[in-house]
């Protein structure tokens, strides 16, 4: 639902594969083209997450747009076991979820640390278009199956819409199975042309006994969450706080503590900063939906390592005046406190913002990907970004890994 228009106008999903080496630099593979399927026009609001258990195998996610049908009814998934070389199409429709006459976007996907792969989107009936969705299925992908099954769904209460889903994973303590998180907003219908929302929850699910747990309300003017669980079996939950007042709006972060039983209780909820705009912000580059500060969180979960247990916190900060002065910083936690923000990029005149950060849980590197439009003195044309910290967030290596082969954006 939040899409900016520069992504609006990508044809199709392409995956660019970048290796993480012992130094702060990184080598990129190729860009791969994963559809150029008959009528589609777009992929877009897409997700790549990688298999903890085996590298080689990875699943992405687009929300599809065809030709003819502007609003998108069908999302496409795309699983790879042998690194990225190929790929193979798995479409969510109503084979899938069994839900008809609905629209389905905001993409989000998980992979467990038995390399199944957890997914979830929004679901909105065809009377109500694509502003009011009112299911939130959650999908199951064993690893050897190449297929999805439908285990969840969360209903929005009478008159409300769901909005901006997020999902993790963590093993469950003592069971063989898998703890499902989604963080996700909720508002009454009647504000969602506008994205007005009154609430943000995190809701913890049990594939073992493939129920709902618990769930923690974390505010009533938050958005954009995104749930991490660490390796002490917490869960942290990063957000937009009062995300409708561009002037006030603030980055989050919860720490919820996790009982044996599921039970979530809230434990801290930290101001990280004040990004100086929220969602639907027009630069340049997004001259028609907007950008947001797309906070993100990774967490360090290795045993041992000079960075292990760390958590970074990425979002994009207003620096300036000028309509384009974004920049994209981090800010880490290893247990004593947060870090003042950094830069992960040189500082410029440029914009660079929608970041996203990950960190390798066998070197303990970390990678940042964002747009960035410094090759265009106008600011209108962006290209992706990769920067790189093997120092735990304190120095950074950036690449520009968009138009690696003729013919790409």
């Amino acid at each position: 639902m939040s899409s900016p228009n520069f992504l609006m106008r990508v044809p199709f999903l392409v995956v660019v594969i970048a290796l993480l080496g012992s130094a702060a630099t990184s080598l990129a593979g190729t860009n791969t083209q994963l559809h150029t399927g008959t009528g589609v026009l777009a992929e877009v609001e897409v997700m790549l997450q990688t298999d903890p258990t085996d590298p080689q195998h990875m699943v992405a996610a687009g929300h599809t747009y065809r030709i003819g049908d502007p609003e998108g009814r069908e999302i496409n998934t795309f699983h790879t076991a042998n690194g990225g070389l190929t790929w193979t199409l798995v479409p969510v429709n109503e084979s899938v979820d069994s839900l008809s006459s609905v629209l389905r976007f905001d993409p989000t996907l998980a992979i467990d640390g038995f390399g199944d792969a957890w997914f979830a989107y929004l679901a909105a009936p065809d009377s109500l278009g694509n502003c009011s969705p009112t299911r939130l299925p959650i999908l199951w992908c064993p690893q050897d199956s190449g297929g999805f099954q439908k285990q969840f769904e969360l209903l929005a209460p009478e008159g409300r819409f769901i909005d901006k889903p997020m999902i993790a994973t963590a093993p469950i303590p003592a069971n063989p199975g898998t703890r499902v998180y989604v963080a996700y907003s909720e508002g009454d219908i009647a504000d969602c042309g506008n994205q007005e929302v009154d609430r943000l929850s995190v809701v913890a699910f049990d594939s073992y006994g493939l129920h709902e747990l618990a769930q923690e309300e974390l505010s009533s003017t938050g958005s954009f969450g995104m749930p991490q669980p660490d390796r002490n079996g917490d869960l942290w939950v990063i957000w937009i706080e009062d995300v409708e007042n561009p002037t006030h709006a603030s980055i989050r972060v919860a720490k919820i503590d996790q009982g044996d039983g599921g039970d979530l209780s809230l434990v801290s909820n930290t101001t990280l900063g004040y990004p100086g705009y929220s969602q639907r912000y027009i630069t340049s580059a997004a001259d028609d939906r907007g950008i947001n500060p797309s906070p993100s969180l990774a967490i360090d979960r290795r045993a041992t390592g000079t960075y292990a247990g760390r958590i970074y916190a990425v979002y994009g900060v207003k620096t300036g005046q000028d309509t384009d002065a974004l920049d994209v910083v981090v800010q880490y936690n290893d247990g004593s406190g947060w870090s003042s923000p950094r830069l992960v990029h040189k500082s410029d005149d440029s914009a660079q913002f929608l970041p996203w950060v990950s960190v390798d849980q066998s070197s303990g590197a970390v990678a940042v990907v964002f747009y960035d439009t410094r090759h265009d003195a106008t600011n209108v044309t962006a290209h992706t970004y990769l920067a790189v910290s093997t120092d735990g967030g304190d120095t950074w290596s950036e690449k520009r890994i968009s138009g690696l082969r003729p013919g790409t954006c």
